[in-house]
């Protein structure tokens, strides 16, 4: 899962069955899959043991990589379990226990974590509590990836390295999502600012130039675009990173709510064709 690895987000397909789920990511060209620890609980309570998972995953000969996702890793005591937005629910004990379970059941590469929403304040010991997960994280040989997202008090590329650089654990490090970045500050100084062996995973989607929605998450999980169908300049995007010497793999999110009412192959096998495009395009100095 190193430089040139592809990974089917979990996100980017709806609730489907397990083998369906690997069937796709086989077909797209995938070499390993997300998992949402929401879906990895669906499956569960449907009769899926985790033996079969992994004999499904050895089977189609894909990894379970990534693990979505550790909401408010710094978040107040008082918000834990709590839901911060529609889509989403800050992250307790009890859930965290269960990313380390999947981590350890299936040799998972990373986990994201972002930071708390509707504020941009970050708390004083934001440092502290991101080390703390990565302690813990690190028990189940998992890396902790932090992805940066507007509307949180990780808002960009630069906040989020510092979390990272003073936190200081060998196994925490950044996400970098093209949606964030354009939707946000779409500052390339900040991404050229990061430490680029600090950048566990990249996350690769498209969109339209201004939004769909005027609510920013609501727009994020339903109107997302596969790489090169919507206006973000993901050439430069991908080049500037392969610039700087970031050696990751990428992680194709698309979250959309058109693409989520198709079937899992097309969609899978639609993104994986349209990532491998655009990577060929960032390699080509005269696109």
């Amino acid at each position: 899962m190193g430089a040139g690895a592809l990974i089917l987000a979990g996100g980017s397909l709806g609730p489907v069955p397990f083998e369906e789920r690997l069937g796709a990511a086989v077909a797209g060209g995938f070499d390993g899959i997300g998992l949402s620890v929401a879906e990895y609980l669906r499956l569960r309570d449907e009769g899926y043991a985790v033996s079969q998972m992994r004999e499904a995953l050895d089977r189609h000969g894909l990894r379970l990589a990534e693990l979505t996702v550790f909401t408010g890793f710094s978040a107040p005591d008082a918000l834990v379990g709590t839901a911060p937005t529609p889509h989403l629910r800050y992250t307790d004990r009890q859930t965290e226990a269960t990313f380390f379970e999947m981590a350890e059941a299936f040799g998972a590469r990373h986990l994201q974590a972002v930071g708390t929403f509707g504020t941009d304040v970050l708390e004083e010991d934001a440092a502290e509590r991101f080390a703390g997960l990565c302690d813990r994280a690190a028990e189940s040989g998992l890396l902790v990836a932090l992805e940066f997202v507007p509307t949180t008090n990780v808002p960009d590329a630069g906040v989020a390295q510092r979390v990272v650089a003073a936190a200081g654990r060998p196994n925490g490090g950044l996400c970098v999502d093209s949606w964030h970045h354009f939707r946000g500050r779409a500052d390339d100084d900040l991404l050229r600012a990061m430490d680029p062996d600090r950048v566990i995973m990249i996350q690769l989607d498209d969109g339209p130039r201004s939004p769909q929605d005027p609510d920013f998450i609501t727009d994020t999980v339903l109107n997302r675009l596969p790489p090169g169908e919507g206006d973000f300049d993901l050439t430069s995007f991908l080049r500037l990173l392969r610039g700087m010497g970031v050696q990751a793999p990428i992680s194709v999110e698309v979250l959309s709510a058109d693409l989520r009412a198709r079937a899992a192959a097309e969609v899978a096998t639609l993104l994986g064709d349209a990532t491998r495009s655009v990577i060929i395009a960032s390699t080509n100095p005269r696109t």
